[in-house]
This record gives structure tokens, C-alpha cells and sequence, in this order.
């Protein structure tokens, strides 16, 4: 049998395909995607977890089990390169806080703004809630505890009223009510 190194660059290509194909836009009021290649500015906001990584939640009983996969990128770096392929000089932040309010501020001064949320989904464990988890789903001690540092339902609905183009994106294993 053949043992020999994977080919990173064509097993990434396919990656990339099945992750593309496996997006789907549920909503999409006032067509606010795709995004205006001539806006000047778009924040991301939510949980650091999934907002700031290039990952989905944990799915191993270990929440802290995460494989990284070489070709990644966050959702910034993505969301950039994309601006760039299409001549765009939109400017991308990620802005990480655990306040709603402060989320809502850095939404209201930006042309668009990306909440990126989540679950904690992990094999052979029951999720807690089917909600999006917040600070307060987990007790100290519980895998998850300390991973969402913001209420993301509240979050949501701030930056919405915040922003009319607003754009959210779940990053979940299971259904989110």
C-alpha cells in the first residue's frame, strides 16, 4: 500500500469545493449579499471562537481538540482577499468584545457589518441548549465554559438594529432555534 505524504494543495482544492458547496444562504432581505464591492468599510463581530478563527466549533469530546488544517484562513483574512480579488478597498476589522452595546457602536459607524456565531457542538455530548449558547450555558469546570464571552442572541438583534446590512453566518454542527 501507498503511505505517501498527502497532497495538500489538491486535497485543500477539494476542501475548498466541498465547503462551497455545503454553504446555504438562508435569507437574504433587501439583497444586501453579495456584498457591494464599492462599500468602504465592514466589520465582523462575534465570539472570537468564531469570529476570529478559521474553524467551526470543536467536535471532539474534547473541546479543546481542534485539528488545524494548513490552508486555512479567518474569516478576515477571507473576507479581504475576496475584496481584493474584486478590486475592492473596503477595509475589514474584527472587532472582539464581550459588550452588545460596543458591538452595536462599531456596527452603526460601518457600511456593512458580519456577525459570525456558533454552537458547541461535540461528539458524543448533548448540547445544553439548541439556543446559541451564551456566557452563562456553561458552569466553571464544563467543556465549553469561558468559550462564549458574549450573549450571541442579543448580539445579533443589536447589531441588526445597529445596521441594516447586516449579515450572519452560523458556524454549527446541529440546528440552532
Amino acid at each position: 500500500e501507498d503511505y505517501s505524504p498527502i497532497d495538500f494543495e489538491e486535497h485543500g482544492q477539494t476542501a475548498r469545493e466541498i465547503g462551497t458547496d455545503g454553504v446555504v444562504l438562508l435569507k437574504n432581505d433587501d439583497d444586501v449579499l453579495p456584498i457591494d464591492p464599492d462599500v468602504d468599510s465592514i466589520v465582523i463581530l462575534g465570539p472570537e471562537h468564531f469570529a476570529g478563527q478559521a474553524k467551526l466549533g470543536p467536535n471532539s469530546p474534547n473541546i479543546n481538540s481542534v485539528v488545524e488544517a494548513p490552508y486555512t484562513v479567518s474569516p478576515v483574512e477571507g473576507l479581504r482577499n475576496v475584496l481584493d480579488d474584486i478590486g475592492s478597498d473596503a477595509t475589514v476589522e474584527y472587532v472582539q468584545t464581550e459588550d452588545v452595546e460596543e458591538a452595536a457602536e462599531a456596527a452603526a459607524e460601518a457600511d456593512v457589518a458580519v456577525v459570525i456565531v456558533g454552537d458547541l457542538s461535540v461528539e458524543g455530548q448533548d448540547r445544553p441548549t439548541l439556543h446559541l449558547e451564551d456566557p452563562d450555558t456553561y458552569e466553571e469546570g464544563q467543556d465549553g465554559y469561558g468559550v462564549i464571552e458574549i450573549n450571541q442572541e442579543d448580539l445579533i438583534e443589536a447589531v441588526a438594529e445597529a445596521n441594516d446590512n447586516t449579515v450572519v453566518v452560523l458556524k454549527n454542527g446541529g440546528p440552532i432555534l
